[in-house]
């Protein structure tokens, strides 16, 4: 199973039109989930350039909760003035208004898109002790194991959770949702040892733990590596990767 995940940054929305001399000083940058996961990692190398073209300090701000909601919401209620950042996420910009109706934000109002910053395939990862080395074995476990079988996410809402059950319901298979609020390195931890038995992680997040055999992927991994080297294009060879 593979899903993509796309991480934009964006901004509070102002009519205000930015000085000449922008930025004056540092810059917040706001990420709604905490250190160590995927969009945290793409953030921080933002960061780095954002600091090296603009000689000001862009400070990294975690606010890991509840989806990503309440650290999306935190941007809204700064002052639209530009120096106030957003590492967005699929979750809270567009899963969580598909299911809240109740959210302190509007997406399409109260954000101004800046950039894509990546685009990054997820692939179903199971624990090693899992008696299922391919898709077809697990499906099987599940299917004589209805509501056994555990996996972790960042929270409700969120790209993980949404793919997880959508790929459940169309497979016919019961399984159970265990949230975490310290995010994807917690449950990270906890997959490896044993207490939940699944997820659906990001490549570059899980690959040195499926190489150290801490992670089981399947064919599906090294096929997504596959890809990856065959899209590398030689003439853009020296540009920045993450």
């Amino acid at each position: 199973m593979r899903r993509v995940q796309v991480a934009v940054m964006a901004l509070a929305c102002s009519g205000i039109a930015c000085a000449q001399d922008y930025p004056a000083k540092p810059l917040r940058y706001i990420v709604p989930f905490g250190a160590g996961g995927p969009t945290d990692t793409q953030a921080r190398w933002v960061a780095q350039k954002l600091n090296a073209a603009f000689e000001q300090t862009v400070i990294i701000d975690n606010r890991p909760a509840a989806g990503g909601v309440p650290g999306t919401a935190a941007v809204v209620k700064s002052l639209p003035d530009g120096y106030t950042l957003l590492a967005g996420n699929p979750g809270p910009l567009t899963v969580a208004p598909a299911i809240n109706a109740n959210l302190p934000y509007d997406t399409l109002r109260d954000f101004t898109p800046v950039i894509l910053i990546a685009k990054s395939a997820s692939v179903l990862v199971v624990h090693p002790a899992i008696p299922a080395k391919n898709l077809k074995e697990f499906l099987a476990l599940a299917k004589a194991r209805p509501g056994r079988l555990n996996y972790g996410t960042p929270g409700v809402g969120t790209v993980g959770h949404l793919s997880t059950e959508s790929f459940a319901r169309r497979t016919g298979i019961s399984v159970v949702h265990v949230p975490y609020k310290g995010g994807v390195n917690q449950y990270t931890i906890e997959l490896m040892s044993g207490y939940i038995e699944f997820a659906t992680m990001q490549i570059f997040n899980i690959a040195p733990f499926v190489r150290q055999g801490k992670l089981r992927a399947g064919r599906h991994l090294a096929y997504a590596f596959a890809r990856v080297a065959r899209s590398r294009n030689p003439a853009r060879a020296g540009s920045d990767r993450f």
